[in-house]
């Protein structure tokens, strides 16, 4: 099909053809048009000018297609002032051939993305339009239409267009994204962090029907009963309702606290969001700078005020502000008029020698030149040294907060420097300046009249060319997909080393589109860049980066694990579980808001440290374990927030000495709540830190903080101390403890290249080992807290188990999930307070106190008496050889109510709750009914089992371990005489330690 093409005065000076559809033609083009010749030239020319100019004079409005077929249905549809551009993008030529008929254009387009960036780039179609004075409108097509077959489907086309079309202006306003990136992300952490303390503080609401049931429950039947029975119960139900009034008011006292607790946490979040950053300064930044150019293009100084006074509106700036902006653009326009005027292009070669090296090219392009390693400036007619340096710039560190360059720079004297350097420096000459002066050998030669329009044209040479990277801000696991090390990452199943700069480059990696989003494969690690290699102690804010790198490891992963397990034996098994659980850290947060902390409590020398070091080394290399007795909130929290999906070792916890804020970031370890910090520096806005990392932390004691709330969050090992290893187990110990400071973090790309199949079967197998342990653990009582911790460490062996070859099999770990549970709850049981307790016996033995056989004595008794319920004896047959702790409760008590007093948190029990605490230990034995103790004579003393207190950390009454051997046989066989004494003791006498 052919169109002949004619100009406004109606003659034919060309055509355009277009293919038919039959398929058997060639496809490469769609259209062909005569080439260029002295009287056609398609960017001087519009096609159906001639035929449409009548009708845009009377009306004063054109219409501006793209398509030949588009302006022939337009006129047969009505549209008779309708105009093309002949297969061309329009120019300055076609605007100034329509501004001769008309004082208003209006693009008629079809909506397609490529058509619409046309439009609304930076000197397209709107902008061409505004400088010449023409009143632009847009009007976009129904999606899939196009003018021509819209136009025939209109019943009145002009009518529509009138009531469709936009201020082009304003549409180009509209368009501009100018939200920040992260602002969804960072709306969203903000309600799934309130999300999460809503939740923590529903948990202590409590359920008031459950409460009267249990009360319904325990009280006594009347029926049937004699009349002292009758008494009695009545009695006893009359107690029951007086404790559970109490408890009701206590319990509607707490949920009216908690509701209050709820709207404080609600009105706090409101506030919050409110306080998220919505506006990308940068974008902001460059919207303004992109439509003061667009108004700089409209002359008339009424239209343009009315333009500028709507649009600051828009987007919140000042008028002035804009009105400054364009203003650059004015005196831009004017310099270059200037120069123009005075050579005839922009950079004036009159009368200018270029100098011996000097390539005009590179003069007329960028104003300045390159020689040798040196720039040289045109100044007064002649090339001046400006500089002793020249520069090659390397990659732009994208970044909201920290916008930084990298670029290598090479002196005079031939020595090279990779610079890093803040983005906002190259829009000042004399902070430039002063950064390069720092380096010691890289001047700008301001003596030979080097200015700031000089450093100017420096700036505009090379601003874009930096590459686009992104700066690996935490290390680990990453939201693209990969697993970051300080000195490359793992992705795609390969290690991909950093290069020289600290960059790698993950090509395809970055598959967002969007016509502002700019694509960016370059990640940044500054620890293992050249410019950073030679930091000094003190001076090097990258030193703990170099601790998480990538090694390859001397030994397999099935090795590392039957090594684990020969040395720690079933702790080996949960930290290797715990390990390879945290690499999927995230996961388990996303479905089900928590992942377990470790914690290992014993005597010095038991081994629990050495177990931390060895599993966070799994990640690291040779990196030291916390110490909370030295480390500070704000460096403990930057340790636990730098890297997602690993392990941080966390030593020497002590609940009596601990900080607050660091024992709450330890928790925070659970559910991933760090600290609430200020936004900004005077910024009322907060925000909370995600600690993304798994935590193992140890200490002698079971924690105790916030009433057992760190201790049913943490999955607890107790490590006992042996006096004698034998040589094997040693070996055993140094050649774990060698492979690993070889470095394996290798091995972690051998759990993590199964992560997409963790994710696909994880809510399924979760569901799994719920109902496998809870089968297990049958009517066994436990926390839910301790149960989903463990629940977590076993679904991670029954989603793995399928890949990777463990050196233990599912009955062994579920006999070991089970055990777990039940211990660990059973701690946790009154922990606050019974734990408080043997921590101050411990305590008052160590300031000498409490002394052994006056007011306890530990011996190794194989078997003895125990007086039970109702006063009924029976034989404890000590089969293990335990110490046994004999103690004399009521001696004690007053010494222990009178140190818990002075301590501030530290609630003082009840002896007869305490009675009550200890009735309900594994550790209880029973009531002795004499029990010699020096001076004090052979009162009675409840007996407990002291080897397993000790080797759950929970209490130390022993200075020298021969003390119970001396009295061994003479405690023995002084039972039956002792058990005689106390039976026919007289009244008065320090009252017994009753049974319950």
């Amino acid at each position: 099909m052919i169109f002949p093409i004619h100009n406004e005065k109606g003659s034919v000076i060309g055509f355009g053809g277009r293919q038919s559809n039959d398929p058997n033609l060639n496809k490469s083009y769609k259209y062909l048009n005569s080439t260029k010749s002295l009287i056609y030239d398609k960017s001087a020319v519009l096609y159906g000018l001639f035929q449409a100019k009548q009708t845009i004079s009377k009306i004063g409005s054109a219409i501006l297609t793209e398509g030949y077929t588009d302006v022939i249905a337009m006129h047969k549809n009505g549209c008779k002032n309708t105009v093309a551009s002949c297969g061309t993008a329009l120019t300055d030529r076609h605007a100034q051939l329509l501004k001769k008929y008309a004082d208003e254009v209006v693009l008629l387009r079809d909506g397609d993305e490529a058509g619409l960036r046309t439009m609304l780039k930076k000197d397209g179609d709107i902008d061409i339009c505004l400088a010449h004075g023409l009143k632009v409108s847009i009007c976009l097509l129904p999606d899939g239409e196009d003018p021509d077959t819209f136009s025939r489907a209109q019943e009145n086309m002009q009518d529509w267009i009138n009531s469709n079309k936009l201020d082009a202006v304003y549409y180009k306003v509209s368009q501009y994204d100018l939200i920040r990136d992260r602002y969804e992300a960072d709306v969203t952490a903000m309600k799934e962090s309130y999300q999460l303390l809503i939740a923590d503080e529903l948990s202590n609401k409590i359920d008031l029907k459950q409460l009267e049931k249990d009360f319904t429950v325990n009280l006594v039947s009347l029926k049937d009963l004699d009349k002292e029975a009758f008494a009695k119960a009545k009695e006893s139900n009359k107690t029951l309702e007086s404790v559970y009034k109490d408890e009701l008011k206590e319990a509607k006292a707490t949920n009216k606290e908690v509701a209050k607790n709820i709207a404080t946490l609600k009105a706090e979040q409101t506030k919050e969001l409110k306080g998220i950053q919505k506006t990308d300064t940068y974008k902001k930044s460059f919207a303004v700078t992109d439509i003061a150019n667009t108004l700089f293009k409209i002359k008339h100084e009424i239209n343009r005020a009315d333009y500028v006074k709507q649009i600051a509106k828009t987007l919140k700036i000042a008028t002035t502000a804009l009105k400054a902006e364009i203003g650059k653009f004015e005196i831009a326009a004017a310099e270059e008029e200037k120069a123009k005027e005075k050579d005839g292009t922009l950079y004036s070669t009159r009368n200018l020698k270029l100098p011996k090296g000097g390539n005009m090219e590179e003069y007329l392009e960028h104003g300045f030149l390159t020689i040798g390693n040196q720039f040289h400036f045109p100044i007064n007619g002649q090339f001046i040294e400006g500089t002793d340096w020249k520069f090659e710039p390397l990659f732009q560190i994208m970044g909201d907060k920290e916008n930084k360059r990298l670029a290598e720079i090479t002196n005079t004297a031939n020595q090279k420097k990779i610079i890093e350097f803040d983005s906002e420096i190259l829009s000042s000459f004399g902070e430039f300046r002063r950064f390069l002066f720092k380096l010691n050998g890289f001047l700008f030669y301001t003596d030979n009249g080097i200015k700031t329009e000089h450093f100017d044209r420096f700036v505009r040479r090379y601003n874009r060319q930096f590459q686009p990277a992104s700066e690996l801000l935490t290390m680990g696991q990453n939201p693209k997909n990969f697993y970051a090390f300080a000195n490359g990452v793992y992705w795609q199943d390969k290690f991909r080393p950093v290069n020289k700069f600290g960059i790698m480059n993950l090509k395809g990696i970055d598959t967002s589109d969007g016509e502002y989003n700019e694509k960016i494969d370059n990640y940044y690690s500054p620890a293992f860049s050249v410019m950073h290699k030679d930091n000094q102690v003190g001076d090097d804010k990258y030193e703990n980066d170099r601790y998480f790198v990538y090694k390859e490891s001397p030994i397999t992963l099935n090795d590392w694990m039957d090594k684990m397990q020969l040395v720690f034996d079933e702790k080996g098994i949960f930290g290797i579980l715990f390990n390879f659980g945290a690499l999927f850290r995230d996961l388990f947060i996303t479905h089900y808001s928590s992942f377990p902390l470790l914690g290992g409590f014993g005597e010095t020398g038991s081994g629990k440290s050495a177990f931390g070091e060895i599993i966070q080394n799994f990640f690291y290399y040779r990196m030291a374990g916390v110490d909370l007795t030295q480390a500070t909130s704000s460096g403990l929290s930057k340790t636990l927030t730098r890297t997602t999906n690993t392990v941080v070792f966390c030593d020497e916890f002590q609940d009596k000495t601990i900080k607050p804020d660091l024992a709450n970031l330890v928790m925070g370890g659970w559910n991933g709540n760090g600290r609430v910090k200020s936004k900004d520096v005077g910024s009322t806005r907060t925000t909370v830190e995600k600690i993304m990392t798994a935590i193992y932390y140890c200490g002698q004691f079971l924690p105790t903080y916030m009433d057992g709330g760190l201790a049913n969050r943490t999955m607890s090992l107790y490590f006992q101390k042996t006096e004698k290893r034998t040589s094997e187990e040693k070996e055993n110990f140094t050649d774990l403890l060698n492979v690993t400071n070889e470095g394996i973090s290798s091995l972690t790309s051998e759990i993590l290249q199964y992560r997409a199949y963790f994710s696909k079967n994880l809510p399924r197998t979760f569901a799994e080992s719920e109902r496998s342990l809870k089968a297990l653990l049958k009517e066994e009582q436990y926390d839910d807290r301790v149960f989903k911790n463990t629940t977590m460490i076993h679904t991670t062996y029954m989603i793995l188990k399928e890949k990777i070859k463990f050196p233990f099999t599912e009955e062994t770990l579920n006999k070991l999930c089970a055990n777990l549970i039940i211990e660990n709850s059973e701690q946790i049981r009154d922990t606050s307070a019974l734990t408080e307790f043997w921590s101050i016996l411990t305590f008052l033995f160590e300031s000498n106190k409490i002394k052994d056989h006056l007011h306890f004595r530990i011996d190794k008794n194989t078997d003895f008496k125990v007086q039970g319920e109702k006063r009924t004896q029976f034989t404890h047959k000590n089969e293990n050889n335990d110490q046994i702790l004999y103690l004399r409760l009521n001696a004690v008590y007053q010494l222990y109510n009178k140190e818990a007093t002075t301590r501030e948190g530290v609630d003082v029990i009840g002896i007869s709750t305490i009675r009550n605490y200890l009735h309900s230990t594994k550790e209880f034995i029973g009531l002795i009914k004499g029990k010699r103790f020096g001076k004090a004579g052979s009162p009675s003393c409840y007996a407990i089992n002291y080897t397993a207190l000790k080797s759950k950390g929970l209490l130390n009454l022993i200075e020298d371990n021969s003390l119970y051997e001396k009295e061994k046989g003479e405690a023995v066989a002084a039972e039956p005489q002792l058990a005689a004494q106390s039976a026919n003791k007289p009244q008065g006498e320090e009252p017994d330690d009753l049974p319950f």
